[in-house]
C-alpha cells in the first residue's frame, strides 16, 4: 500500500504546522533604573488598554506570582492571559511566562531587562512566543502568518515601549 505524497510537510516533519516567533526591542531611557523598574510593573501607565491584574497566586510582584492580566482591543473586547514570574532580579532582569487565562498552554516567553547607561538606562525587551494555526493551515500559509505576525507584535512592542519612554521622562 502506497501514502499519497505529503502537502508541503513543515521541515520538522510532524503533521501539525506550529511555529515559535522572537521579538526584540531596545530602547534609551533618560532616568535611572531604579526610576525605571516599578514603572514596568505599573502598566496602567504606558499600556492602552490596559484593563487590570488578579493576582492568582504567589507573592506580588515576586517570583512565582501568577496573576490574570486584562487588556481591551480597539473593538472593546477583553482578553485575559495569565502571567507568571519566573526571575526577578530587582533593577535588572524580570522574566514572565505568559499563558492562556487557564493556564492549559504558555503561549510566550517575555525577558525584560534593564542596563544602566551614561545618561539614564537602557531597556531591552525580548520575547519568544508559540502559536498554533488552524488545523489544515498548508505551510507556505503558516510562514506567511508568522511573518505577518511578527510584524505586527513588532509594532504594538514599538508603540508600548515609547509610551513606557514618555511616561518616564514626566518623572
Amino acid at each position: 500500500m502506497s501514502l499519497p505524497p505529503a502537502r508541503n510537510p513543515p521541515p520538522h516533519g510532524f503533521g501539525t504546522y506550529g511555529f515559535g516567533a522572537f521579538n526584540a526591542a531596545r530602547i534609551a531611557l533618560t532616568v535611572p533604573l531604579e526610576v525605571a523598574w516599578p514603572v514596568l510593573f505599573d502598566r496602567a501607565a504606558w499600556i492602552p488598554g490596559f484593563a487590570g491584574k488578579a493576582l492568582v497566586d504567589g507573592p506580588e510582584d515576586g517570583v512565582g506570582e501568577r496573576a490574570l492580566y486584562s487588556s481591551r482591543d480597539a473593538a472593546g473586547q477583553v482578553h485575559t492571559r495569565l502571567e507568571e514570574i519566573l526571575e526577578l532580579v530587582p533593577q535588572c532582569r524580570l522574566v514572565l511566562r505568559l499563558a492562556l487565562a487557564d493556564d492549559s498552554a504558555t503561549t510566550a516567553f517575555a525577558d525584560w531587562r534593564l542596563f544602566p547607561a551614561t545618561e539614564g538606562c537602557t531597556l531591552e525587551l525580548n520575547l519568544f512566543w508559540l502559536d498554533l494555526p488552524e488545523t489544515g493551515t498548508d505551510w507556505p500559509a503558516v510562514q506567511a502568518q508568522r511573518a505577518t505576525y511578527i510584524a505586527a507584535t513588532q509594532a504594538v512592542i514599538d508603540g508600548h515601549l515609547m509610551r513606557l519612554r514618555e511616561v518616564l521622562a514626566r518623572r
